[in-house]
């Protein structure tokens, strides 16, 4: 009987350790590869936030994970970045309305010019442009004529007392 129990406990152990060498061969099987985690490729940067010519902003890019680590693989990295920028916008400028009409550059019109202005509201910046014009002139638009004189195809008519291609010049007494 010693020998019997002998035998069936180096039967039970043989079992055992052949039981053990197949889980321990199974476990080995079935152990998984790291496999780390997988981010897409950076997108492009975004526009610069700052909207001024020259002041600070920030950029921003993102990316997007593909898949998650496993097995003890390394964890996703970083899935947005930013970064100081400046703006370089262009800024054209911007002009006020035009002024009103200058009086007639001669005393009454006759060949005189008038001229109308503006001025730069917002001066051009980064590039930007300013090609408008800021004065212009034109002809008197009509001729006239003072101290009550008439026109008459083009020229001016004095009344009496009054002379000079404008009727301007107050005749002295006894003087035609």
């Amino acid at each position: 009987m010693k020998f019997v129990n002998k035998a069936l406990a180096l039967l039970f152990f043989y079992c055992f350790l052949q039981t053990d060498a197949w889980f321990s061969r199974r476990r080995r099987r079935r152990a998984c590869s790291p496999r780390d985690c997988e981010v897409s490729s950076w997108s492009s940067w975004s526009s610069c936030s700052a909207e001024k010519c020259g002041q600070q902003g920030s950029q921003r890019r993102t990316r997007e994970q593909v898949s998650e680590p496993s097995c003890g693989g390394s964890e996703c990295p970083t899935l947005e970045e930013t970064r100081q920028c400046y703006s370089t916008q262009t800024v054209n400028c911007q002009l006020s309305s035009w002024s009103e009409w200058s009086a007639c550059s001669t005393v009454c019109g006759v060949s005189g010019i008038q001229t109308s202005t503006r001025h730069r509201v917002i001066t051009e910046q980064c590039g930007g442009t300013c090609s408008s014009t800021l004065r212009k002139t034109r002809a008197c638009p009509e001729l006239s004529c003072l101290n009550g004189g008439s026109l008459q195809q083009g020229a001016c008519f004095c009344n009496k007392g009054y002379s000079g291609v404008c009727c301007q010049k107050k005749l002295k007494k006894g003087k035609k």
